[in-house]
């Protein structure tokens, strides 16, 4: 029994060094599609949260517009009370984070929203009631430039 333990300890051997590179490289090969999939989703999350902040704000504005029957008083103070979650600014200040808002109300209403991702989405909607969306990463995050931004249907 005592020589058959022997023989066995004697038998065991380690990885050989091709086996360890190859788990070495079947790892960096799993890290190499994982980390840019991270990275893209962690994006994508952070545009999500700025563009439901501008949801959030315009639906605010249009209960403003409801009672008064105009954008004018949709500004920083009046959304601030009407949702107290998110940080309002009136233009040409500009949106800091996904968080606060960037407004402007005069006729039309015009918002801004800087995601962490750098993207500054916008939204402009009209008293016709048409409302626009855009988005732009070079672009003063304020308010007053959703006009100029928001030309497309959706996000």
């Amino acid at each position: 029994m005592i020589k058959r333990m022997k023989k066995a300890r004697s038998d065991e051997r380690g990885f050989t060094l091709v086996e360890l590179m190859v788990v070495v490289l079947v790892i960096g090969g799993l890290m190499a599609i994982a980390i840019p999939t991270f990275m893209g989703v962690r994006a994508r999350s952070q545009d999500t949260s700025a563009k439901s902040s501008l949801r959030n704000s315009m639906t605010s504005a249009a209960t403003i517009y409801t009672d008064s029957s105009s954008y004018d008083d949709a500004n920083s103070k009046a959304l601030a009370v009407a949702e107290p979650s998110i940080k309002f600014v009136d233009a040409p200040k500009t949106s800091n984070g996904s968080n606060t808002v960037s407004v402007r109300a005069k006729g039309d209403w015009g918002g801004a929203a800087l995601s962490e991702s750098g993207k500054c989405f916008f939204v402009l909607v009209k008293a016709s009631g048409q409302t626009t969306y855009g988005s732009n990463d070079k672009a003063k995050c304020a308010g007053d430039q959703a006009a100029k931004y928001a030309k497309d249907t959706q996000w």
